[in-house]
């Protein structure tokens, strides 16, 4: 908690991270630790939670994709509108957010997904990857292994009539 100093009817508090000597005002009371700790050491170890409106430590937080909030792991878990980009691990806050949702269930940012072997469907909109999926590209089109067959039939037609 940071033990409690009194000094001539004034209470102070030392920090239990580097030991400093702070009154009340000028430190700060973390929920979640239950203990007061300095300024320095608020600003070094500790980040705002913007969704609950705490502070925890920095290295449970991750912001999210448009870098505006910074949110806690345990809020992330808690709330269902949000989620992590399974590349890049930023939060994406589903009701704001443009994103897509996998096949699998996981969530990628939309950078993420363009810059991955993912692509959708033309037809069905479901999503393929490339590198693991059967597929097929026409003119920049990508069609999925339900929907590949009848654009191969129409390809090879048009093949066909340029002979």
């Amino acid at each position: 908690m940071g033990q409690l100093i009194i000094v001539d009817e004034d209470e102070y508090y030392e920090c239990p991270i580097c030991g400093e000597i702070f009154c009340d005002e000028c430190g700060c009371w973390i929920e979640s630790e239950e203990r007061y700790v300095c300024d320095s050491c608020l600003s070094e170890y500790y980040s705002y939670c913007d969704q609950c409106r705490t502070y925890v430590r920095s290295e449970d937080v991750t912001a999210t994709l448009d870098g505006y909030e910074i949110i806690c792991d345990e809020c992330v878990d808690s709330f269902s509108h949000l989620q992590y980009c399974i590349r890049c691990d930023h939060v994406i806050n589903t009701n704001n957010d443009i994103y897509r949702e996998l096949p699998n269930g996981d969530y990628m940012c939309e950078t993420c997904f363009e810059e991955s072997s993912y692509e959708v469907c033309s037809d069905c909109g479901d999503i393929i990857d490339k590198d693991y999926e059967d597929y097929i590209e026409i003119d920049g089109e990508y069609f999925c292994e339900r929907c590949k067959d009848s654009h191969q039939e129409e390809d090879e037609e048009e093949e066909e009539k340029k002979y």
